[in-house]
């Protein structure tokens, strides 16, 4: 069987064409190295930034359920969890209007937040 020869000319044209050398791949994959090495660090930067913000928003929001707390009881929470005072009604604040705060946040970085009573540090 005899292959037309516009189908020959086509596949003979195609051999030895087809398929990247070894040497266009490793260029490539530098290229995307180079891009990714200044690409990264710039996207990184901007996470911790992003977190750092979300951490301090998130503590203005406990300082003033804290203010909050303290004007309708006449004193800040003094318990050893003093910040589910702002969560949960604790039995000896008669004038609690709560909840201050729907929940307590953890910090972008998945710990909870610590509220210390002067002069009691955990250490």
């Amino acid at each position: 069987m005899r292959m037309t020869t516009e189908t020959t000319t086509f596949r003979e044209r195609l051999r030895g064409k087809s398929g990247f050398t070894l040497i266009e791949l490793l260029l490539v994959l530098v290229i995307l190295g180079i891009l990714a090495g200044i690409v990264y660090p710039s996207v990184i930067n901007r996470r911790r930034q992003a977190e750092i913000a979300a951490a301090k928003t998130q503590i203005v929001a406990i300082r003033n359920a804290l203010g909050i707390f303290e004007t309708d009881n006449g004193y800040f929470p003094k318990s050893q969890n003093a910040l589910l005072e702002l969560v949960n009604k604790p039995g000896n604040a008669a004038n609690w209007h709560g909840p201050y705060l729907e929940e307590l946040p953890k910090d972008p970085w998945g710990n909870a937040y610590v509220y210390l009573i002067p002069g009691n540090p955990p250490w």
